[in-house]
């Protein structure tokens, strides 16, 4: 494993979104639960002439009071210098796939085969349209304190991917701080700290990926290409 030296991005907190009452938190941990969305089929080749790639990276917290976690990349018109469309959806459980990546990661369920405590790397392969991408925002779901989101402004991080590419962007750190409040009935109640998460990139293991790809997409051939993102200002619209 190789570790980087330092840190290639920190991004400040942007702004709190949507503080949801516990019936609406439940909805999203329901939605959370199943297969992740935008995930590349099990038997995806890139062979069959579709204009797509393969993105692998890795997204966790430093807390195991998060449960969600998600990376939001949008595809960026680099002849235009503009963003193109958004995809819909509702917090973690995004909408039809148009020009983003959804790298959401919800580990809600210990009793599900696939479950990976949210602190631990897990390596996710998703099928995404060739172009460039810039990272656009970043969230953090627990139960206490709800949904935390940070949109990023006109400096991000961006990489690029061509028709046929499997590459692999890196291990992301969604990174803050825990706390403590009094409880209803009494007590203290930890709590994470979703106005102090900061993003960095932490560390590539290639090695990791490479067995995860050969267990879990025994049809994809290629080479693997280490890309990472870099520092990119772009038009905020």
């Amino acid at each position: 494993m190789r570790k980087f030296s330092s840190y290639i991005a920190w991004f400040p907190q942007a702004r709190s979104t949507l503080r949801f009452a516990v019936l609406i938190a439940a909805a999203i941990l329901q939605a959370c639960s199943g297969r992740p969305v935008y995930i590349a089929d099990d038997d995806v080749t890139l062979s069959d002439g579709r204009d797509t790639a393969v993105v692998v990276a890795s997204v966790r917290s430093n807390s195991s009071l998060v449960k969600c976690v998600t990376l939001l990349w949008q595809r960026y018109d680099t002849e235009n210098e503009e963003l193109t469309s958004e995809s819909t959806g509702f917090i973690f459980y995004p909408g039809p796939k148009k020009d983003t990546i959804h790298m959401n990661r919800c580990e809600v369920d210990p009793t599900n085969k696939n479950y990976v405590d949210v602190t631990k790397e897990r390596y996710l392969a998703y099928e995404v349209k060739t172009g460039n991408y810039i990272l656009r925002k970043f969230r953090t779901f627990a139960p206490v304190r709800v949904t935390f989101t940070s949109v990023i402004k006109n400096k991000s991080i961006s990489f690029n991917v061509n028709k046929g590419d499997i590459i692999y962007i890196g291990d992301f750190l969604l990174e803050g701080s825990e706390g403590k409040a009094e409880s209803f009935f009494g007590g203290e109640n930890a709590f994470y700290r979703h106005d102090s998460t900061k993003f960095r990139i932490e560390s590539v293991n290639e090695e990791a990926v490479r067995a995860m790809l050969s267990k879990d997409y025994p049809k994809l051939s290629g080479p693997l290409q280490v890309r990472q993102p870099e520092p990119f200002f772009y038009k905020q619209p």
